[in-house]
């Protein structure tokens, strides 16, 4: 369970990086001091956040990753390969 919630915390915090970046790309000129003191970026960028983790999370409990990947083992040691 703890690996999950890091996970989720790490693809939370890279949605959140994509959202400021979009942002720069349509919004290239607006001033960019802080995001966090304009309520509706905050709130944004706090949305992307969350999203990322919560589509983390069911898309890894959901087993969709099982139909396109399979779990292949060397002894004691598994991977997941996945053909894409």
């Amino acid at each position: 369970m703890k690996t999950i919630i890091i996970e989720c915390l790490i693809i939370g915090l890279i949605s959140a990086i994509c959202c400021i970046i979009s942002y720069n790309v349509i919004n290239p000129d607006e001033k960019k001091t802080n995001y966090f003191k304009n309520p509706k970026t905050r709130n944004n960028i706090i949305m992307c956040f969350f999203m990322g983790m919560i589509v983390h999370y069911i898309i890894k409990e959901s087993g969709i990753t099982n139909f396109y990947c399979k779990k292949v083992c060397y002894g004691d040691k598994c991977f997941m390969v996945c053909p894409i």
